[in-house]
């Protein structure tokens, strides 16, 4: 096992790191009831997370099929925690009508090929 990374830099790491993972509430329907509005939402979201998730320092893993959702990946509980605050309160100034839900787990993760699984 590896030590993890000092904070604010990030590398493949196995071992204890935090996910932050997020979903948009209700999605599908409001891609099929205003395509062009979500499309402006999601935009932002995606901004504002990839934001975030960097100055947080953590790191988006490999895109694993998450659709409208974030995975991102902290070597910090703390780092995670604070992350997601900060994302909360800008996507609820940006983008009042997108609920984003968040939550975070720490565990034991193996990375392979940008990807963490655990």
């Amino acid at each position: 096992m590896h030590a993890p990374p000092r904070p604010g830099t990030m590398s493949a790491v196995d071992g204890t790191v935090t996910l932050l993972l997020t979903d948009v509430e209700g999605s599908a329907g409001r891609w099929e009831r205003a395509a062009e509005a979500m499309a402006a939402d999601m935009a932002a979201h995606g901004e504002i997370l990839a934001d975030v998730v960097a100055r947080g320092g953590g790191e988006r893993p490999v895109e694993q099929g998450e659709g409208d959702s974030v995975v991102a990946v902290f070597p910090r509980a703390s780092q995670a925690v604070a992350a997601a605050l900060e994302a909360q309160r800008r996507l609820a100034a940006a983008v009042p009508t997108l609920r984003v839900r968040m939550a975070i787990h720490t565990g034991e993760m193996a990375s392979r090929d940008g990807r963490y699984d655990g």
